[in-house]
């Protein structure tokens, strides 16, 4: 994957010091903005995941590690998640609305920003 990435990026600056006019046709700007925003989206997926107690248990980080494992939107609703199925918790126990709620405000967080940017976007 970072190979494709580093030849598109490659391929990009050759078309930029040949002055093509590739580069200024929009659905090029798009495809190649959209791949920037999977790659990103893809190198910032797999670390939260190793992270928020997914695949490595958080009693096995160490402090720190912890505390900034329990600052990632995956960490208390997939803790919930585990409490519902295991131990056959519901929405009025505390781990699971804490999670819930977790959920509702990253998502909220995450819209309003995406909103005030649609908002204040100079096009």
């Amino acid at each position: 994957m970072l190979a494709v990435h580093v030849a598109l990026q490659a391929a990009v600056i050759v078309l930029q010091l040949q002055d093509s006019n590739v580069l200024r046709v929009p659905s090029v700007r798009l495809l190649l903005q959209l791949y920037d925003v999977f790659f990103v989206a893809t190198g910032s997926f797999y670390p939260m995941i190793l992270l928020c107690g997914i695949l490595w248990p958080l009693e096995g980080m160490s402090t720190g590690l912890r505390y900034i494992a329990l600052t990632l939107p995956f960490t208390l609703p997939s803790q919930s998640l585990r409490d519902i199925m295991e131990k056959g918790y519901t929405i009025a126990d505390p781990s699971v609305y804490h999670g819930f709620l977790v959920t509702v405000a990253w998502t909220a967080v995450t819209l309003a920003l995406c909103f005030l940017r649609l908002k204040y976007k100079k096009t």
